[in-house]
């Protein structure tokens, strides 16, 4: 006999969490907890909470979710059971990937939004809170610790659908969207969905929020040089690239029409003399200085903003670093990739001179890059 006490309990955990702050749901190994009261310990403090399963649950919550749904169709599922739908988010947890799963859930989640025979929307309160669960348990798997859930393309294409949903049927919604995408980034290194979600979302939202998109983007950025995904979000935050930007407002309007609402018209941003390009590439500057940094990522988004620059500016701008660059090469060595065994040779255990040597390295190369994308410019 068919059953689904996993998976209802499952979603019930989740749905149960929408008003605590900071929760996350984490999948640990078998043994990590002794107390077998309940398949879903919830753990937590003021700081935050946290939802926990074992392995061996969570293989149970796919093989529950997968026996309930198999052979079914939206045709044979009853308008008021709501247990098909519950166990597609179990599934939606294990195997974000499955097509099948996904249509159906997308299915029944517009079932219940609209009015038989599902021609007209409700926007009933019931329906508003139906909406904010699905987007809190989305939350949940896209924040998780699972690698392939969090990184689901299918997933986040569900999230960007649910956010165009949510826009239209009720607007006064509240989700951290910036939460989201921080803690899902912190969860996996260089997450790029994630950040190309969060690019789309930056295109479509108003001025206000962009300007607490683009400051969480920072604030992350500078806690983790290396992670180019983010670095390449924040160089789109803080320049204007019409051709990104218009296809993104294409997908969010082609989603739009998809459920039914008319195209939006958002405004572009008003081009390269309206971003204070040379302010914030000082301030990306500055980081690299203080920090000394070494990563390749912050260097890339600094070259995105110079390239709205003249010429003329650009020398101008990168000038200190070419005199570092020449004095340390009249006294030493040349810098370039070759010599990086030089360098461990002839710095031996001069710390200085070699956090010198690494800091100027990754410096003298994007002022070459951005010589030859230049040259090919002139030709």
């Amino acid at each position: 006999m068919k059953t689904l006490k996993l998976c209802r309990e499952f979603y019930e955990t989740l749905i149960g969490s929408i008003l605590r702050a900071g929760v996350k749901l984490t999948v640990t190994p078998d043994g990590t907890f002794i107390d077998n009261r309940s398949s879903f310990i919830c753990v937590g403090d003021l700081t935050g909470s946290e939802i926990i399963c074992s392995k061996s649950t969570y293989l149970r919550l796919f093989c529950e979710a997968r026996l309930y749904l198999t052979n079914k169709t939206l045709e044979e599922i009853n308008n008021d059971d709501d247990s098909y739908y519950i166990a597609t988010v179990g599934l939606l947890s294990t195997t974000p990937e499955d097509r099948h799963n996904l249509n159906l859930h997308e299915q029944l989640l517009l079932r219940h939004l609209k009015q038989i025979p599902e021609t007209k929307w409700r926007l009933h309160e019931e329906e508003s809170r139906f909406l904010q669960r699905e987007l809190h348990v989305v939350k949940l798997l896209l924040t998780s610790n699972l690698k392939r859930v969090n990184k689901s393309s299918s997933l986040w294409l569900l999230f960007r659908k649910l956010y165009t949903l949510s826009r239209e049927l009720n607007p006064a919604m509240k989700l951290d969207y910036c939460d989201l995408f921080v803690r899902s980034a912190a969860n996996h290194f260089s997450n790029y969905y994630c950040w190309n979600t969060f690019r789309w979302m930056y295109d479509v939202e108003n001025a206000e929020n962009r300007s607490l998109m683009s400051e969480s983007v920072w604030n992350f950025c500078f806690r983790n040089p290396k992670d180019s995904s983010a670095w390449w979000a924040l160089g789109h935050t803080l320049s204007s690239d019409h051709r990104v930007e218009k296809h993104s407002i294409g997908h969010f309007n082609q989603l739009r029409v998809r459920f039914g609402f008319e195209p939006h018209v958002i405004d572009a941003s008003l081009g390269p003399h309206s971003v204070k390009y040379i302010y914030h590439a000082q301030k990306v500057l500055k980081f690299i200085e203080l920090a000394e940094v070494r990563e390749w990522p912050p260097f890339l988004c600094l070259a995105k903003l110079l390239q709205y620059m003249s010429h003329r500016d650009q020398r101008q701008f990168l000038k200190s670093w070419r005199s570092d660059i020449e004095l340390f090469e009249s006294k030493h060595f040349k810098l370039d990739d070759k010599s990086v065994n030089m360098a461990m040779y002839e710095i031996g255990d001069d710390l200085l001179l070699r956090r010198t040597f690494e800091s100027l390295l990754p410096r003298k190369k994007l002022i070459e890059y951005r010589g030859r994308v230049d040259a090919r410019e002139r030709h």
